[in-house]
């Protein structure tokens, strides 16, 4: 029986399990010594990626590939669970972003006696070609959701470096790999071309990405996160601002239609407390 194809989630910490130097460097430009196993409590709270760097601290990263507004509150709780198991260390923490939409999450929380913040990078701001410069096969293949420049270049080069692997192993980084395209459309426009040209020695096609289940639910997801980012856009034109809360209850709305339905009404609106009207129900 084939093998199920991993999401990307689990694609990308199977990846850092390698440590990719070339992209932890890009993150804390510091090098790792220890890849970390940890739960953190007794409900099996367990942290994306952790790891010892070279000055003995310790860096935590999340991958969160979906605009999360609650993300500075499970930051500040892993910070506190890492705090308790490593007293006299150093923790450092990042929340690496590989969603497709724009980045639109907090990366602070001030309140009252409490100042709390961690490093947010979207990952398209990394360098693609830094990582391609690396020896370690993770950060190349990793840096397919970087900013490529030539994705053309990218996938002949990457597949090429792939073909020259044992069977087993040219399997395993090209069904990561699959995992990590998925999420990158332009990259994927590319790849098609490219096998219609047999320009790539590959062991998978298109048809192959396209029907597996974990893309097909990529894409619908995509669709709702196109449809909530142009219905704020529109709401931010007209008026400037976003007002408190609309943003939550945006993140929330799983239906297509309802989203295009609101968006005709924001355009037809006449006033910002309209617009918040619109949203009380939701």
């Amino acid at each position: 029986m084939e093998e199920k194809q991993p999401t990307l989630d689990l694609a990308i910490r199977d990846l850092f399990k390698e440590i990719p130097q070339g992209f932890l460097k890009a993150l804390t430009n510091k090098q790792a010594t220890k890849f970390i196993t940890i739960s953190l409590t007794d409900v099996d709270i367990r942290p994306d990626f952790v790891v010892e760097l070279e000055d003995t601290n310790i860096l935590h990263v999340e991958f969160q590939s979906f605009n999360d507004q609650s993300m500075p509150f499970r930051m500040l709780i892993y910070k506190a669970l890492l705090k308790s198991k490593f007293k006299d260390k150093t923790i450092s923490q990042v929340v690496l972003y590989i969603g497709e939409e724009k980045l639109r999450m907090a990366n602070s929380i001030e309140d009252d006696g409490l100042k709390f913040w961690y490093k947010l990078v979207d990952v398209r701001d990394i360098p693609c070609q830094y990582l391609m410069e690396s020896e370690n096969l993770a950060d190349k293949i990793l840096a397919c959701l970087c900013d490529v420049k030539d994705p053309r270049n990218y996938l002949i080069r990457i597949f090429t470096e792939l073909s020259k692997l044992p069977d087993h192993d040219r399997k395993r980084y090209e069904k990561l790999l699959k995992s990590l395209l998925k999420k990158r459309k332009l990259l994927i426009q590319t790849f098609i071309k490219l096998q219609e040209e047999s320009a790539m020695p590959i062991s998978f096609t298109w048809e192959e990405i396209v029907s597996d289940p974990f893309f097909k639910k990529g894409l619908e997801e995509g669709k709702l996160e196109e449809a909530r980012e142009a219905l704020l856009e529109d709401i931010e034109t007209k008026y400037d601002k976003i007002p408190e809360g609309i943003k939550d209850k945006v993140e929330k709305i799983n239906d297509i239609q309802k989203l295009k339905e609101l968006r005709k009404s924001v355009i037809k609106s006449n006033s910002l407390d309209e617009v918040i009207d619109l949203f009380k129900n939701i």
